[in-house]
């Protein structure tokens, strides 16, 4: 009898997550790169993590997409300073947290 397709994944060899890090004392160019950890996974934790648990990390308050969002307001307020009073202003009239595109 055949292994039902789940049976042959639980069997499966994992999948390997190599994470790399600049050696940036070394003094030639490029930089070697140092194997700072090395993560066994299989394909159900990997979409668990990165298509369930990431996306409402990054959705929550002080999540990435805020974080996002002040980076582009200061990187545009250099450019255009109406960008920069409208946030102060809007921070002043206390309207909370005002968005570029609303």
């Amino acid at each position: 009898m055949g292994e039902s397709s789940e049976e042959l994944n639980e069997r499966r060899t994992p999948a390997w997550i190599y994470v790399l890090d600049l050696d940036v004392s070394a003094d030639t160019s490029p930089n070697s790169l140092d194997i700072w950890r090395v993560i066994a996974t299989d394909a159900r934790s990997m979409s668990h993590y990165a298509l369930d648990l990431a996306p409402e990390a990054a959705l929550e308050e002080g999540g990435s997409v805020d974080r996002l969002m002040a980076t582009i307001r200061v990187r545009l307020s250099a450019y255009l300073p109406e960008v920069g009073a409208a946030v102060t202003g809007a921070a002043e009239a206390g309207e909370g947290d005002p968005t570029l595109f609303s």
